[in-house]
């Protein structure tokens, strides 16, 4: 295609390529069976701030050993504890009859009351079993807790309603693949950070998620399912990422988490759009993104997704930056009507000023999205 002729310099056309990607991976230490105690670790010269655990927990020998080492270093004023428990697949169970999941009966347990009264600020548990002490939610000794990182964990309602209101300076919370929620509430004033990784609910109609922060200024859910969910005073929300496995049954987890982001600035999200908005279950005056100036879009480039990106850009008249990234669908798109495949699709761009493309390939379908955006506003192009 020939390079267009030299336009107006706003909005502009980025095409970005993919940088390298990078996965976190932990890698465990390997397993070790000690035959003799650990021994307690040396007297600090001066200190502490950071404690790093990531240890192959096999079995409950040494359990009174790493009890002495977190006190020791709650005594010595440590700010921050990373506890991660891996456990080596020879000591997991595994299940079968109910699809091989795995039961690990082999766990730490980490009492809540270790810290009571301490420096740490944040604290990351990973694949142990978390004591807290009765009357935690009316207890004044967690107010230096501000970030709690929970991974792999057994949380029903009641423990993260008490740690919630037990550490009342918390500013971060993450759950991530923690299980036995069933009515989940989320209420702080002091919340900022909220992240809602990874859950399969039981009674994906029953189910809930209730958050109730006024002062909430990021949220992230990924593959987080539940039958209904809910946001209440937080229109403080600047920022938002929404991820959900794209085939058809997440659809309803995704929409109805989508409704309630109406008011962010900065969203990071799948093109599910032009199903939600043909949807009969609400009407286009009520999906409306007035606050929204940046989205980075994952999507494809077909017919169907071009039609979710004009859906978007209508929802959003005030959108500047619109940043798109490739999708990977596991089911097919819903097949669409002549009437609709026949239809012109007009993108409307009044606030838009930038489009950047990442994994830009030069396919057919790319070079056809960057056509259309040329033909309706005036482009620059610029690649990167």
């Amino acid at each position: 295609m020939a390079n267009p002729p030299p336009l107006s310099p706003l909005p502009q056309l980025r095409l970005l390529p993919l940088p390298p990607l990078r996965l976190p991976l932990r890698y465990p230490l390997p397993l070790r069976r000690f035959r003799r105690p650990l021994p307690p670790p040396p007297p600090p010269a001066s200190p502490l701030l950071n404690l790093l655990f990531q240890f192959d927990f096999g079995d409950y020998l040494h359990s009174s050993q790493i009890d002495s080492w977190i006190h020791r270093a709650v005594n010595h004023g440590v700010t921050e504890i990373d506890a991660d428990f891996f456990i080596h697949r020879d000591y997991q169970v595994f299940d079968q009859a109910d699809g091989g999941y795995s039961y690990n009966e082999c766990y730490f347990t980490f009492y809540f009351n270790s810290i009571k009264n301490s420096r740490v600020r944040v604290l990351k548990l990973s694949r142990c079993e978390l004591i807290l002490p009765l009357g935690l939610s009316t207890s004044s000794s967690f107010k230096s807790v501000q970030s709690l990182y929970l991974d792999q964990i057994y949380l029903n309602d009641e423990m993260v309603s008490d740690l919630i209101s037990g550490c009342p300076n918390l500013e971060s919370l993450v759950l991530e693949y923690c299980c036995d929620m069933k009515e989940l509430r989320i209420r702080s004033t002091r919340l900022k950070r909220l992240s809602l990784l990874y859950f399969h609910s039981q009674d994906k109609v029953e189910d809930s998620v209730e958050i109730c922060a006024p002062n909430l200024r990021s949220f992230r859910i990924v593959c987080f399912e539940m039958g209904m969910y809910s946001m209440e005073g937080t229109t403080g929300l600047a920022e938002a990422y929404v991820e959900f496995m794209h085939e058809e049954r997440h659809y309803k987890y995704w929409s109805k988490v989508v409704r309630l982001l109406s008011g962010v600035k900065h969203l990071v999200v799948e093109n599910w759009w032009f199903k939600l908005h043909s949807s009969m279950e609400i009407s286009s005056e009520d999906l409306v993104f007035n606050n929204l100036t940046s989205v980075e879009l994952r999507t494809g480039y077909a017919t169907y997704d071009l039609l979710g990106i004009a859906a978007l850009l209508e929802c959003s008249p005030n959108l500047e930056i619109l940043t798109v990234s490739d999708l990977f669908k596991i089911d097919e798109d819903e097949s669409l009507s002549e009437e609709i495949l026949n239809r012109p699709i007009k993108f409307s761009m009044t606030s838009l000023r930038q489009v950047k493309i990442k994994s830009f390939a030069g396919s057919l379908l790319q070079w056809n999205f960057v056509e259309l955006l040329i033909q309706q506003q005036a482009l620059s192009f610029a690649s990167e």
